[in-house]
């Protein structure tokens, strides 16, 4: 039953790329914020200013992983206002999004449309990171345990049709999730 998780996570990993830009803007807001001890503590004080009452804080994501992404905007995403402060109280954040060592420039700062697209990737992937931590973290994954967790996974990709990007990731998921699971009943 491992390779639940496997296929799971071969699913997903391809669709958000889909969301590259927003999630590559608020990486990159994230990044500046965890890059130095003073822009973490400028941070904290637009928290404190905003007065968003959280025990953490934001967590930089493994780009290779698509649960740590979805952690990372999730996280990301209660400090949205305190990443809107910064821009009014820290001279460095904006510059920051101009170039970068190279003379390229950085995706960012996160957009109205970035956070949108964010909190919409967090709702829609919230149940396959629950069954990937369910199947993951558990010592004797079963058929019976897993089966009603892979019928609602299922039932989630049918359901997005009003959204259009939720829509089209849906149809590109189910592809491949379809392809996984027939390749298994064969």
């Amino acid at each position: 039953m491992r390779c639940v998780a496997h296929i799971l996570n071969l699913v997903v990993n391809d669709r958000i790329k889909l969301l590259n830009t927003a999630i590559q803007s608020i990486r990159n807001a994230v990044r500046y914020v965890r890059s130095s001890p003073q822009r973490l503590e400028s941070f904290k004080r637009c928290v404190e200013k905003v007065r968003i009452d959280s025990k953490g804080l934001v967590i930089l994501d493994v780009p290779t992983r698509w649960n740590s992404t979805f952690l990372m905007l999730e996280s990301a995403l209660k400090f949205k206002m305190a990443f809107d402060r910064l821009k009014v109280d820290d001279g460095h954040y904006l510059p920051y999004f101009v170039k970068d060592n190279h003379d390229n420039m950085r995706e960012g700062p996160p957009s109205m449309d970035d956070w949108s697209e964010a909190r919409i990737f967090a709702i829609f992937f919230r149940p396959f990171y629950e069954v990937t931590l369910k199947v993951c973290c558990s010592n004797t994954p079963t058929v019976h345990t897993t089966f009603g967790d892979l019928f609602k996974i299922k039932s989630l990709l049918h359901e997005n049709k009003d959204d259009e990007l939720l829509s089209m990731i849906s149809m590109l998921m189910q592809e491949k999730y379809d392809k996984y699971w027939v390749q298994l009943r064969t």
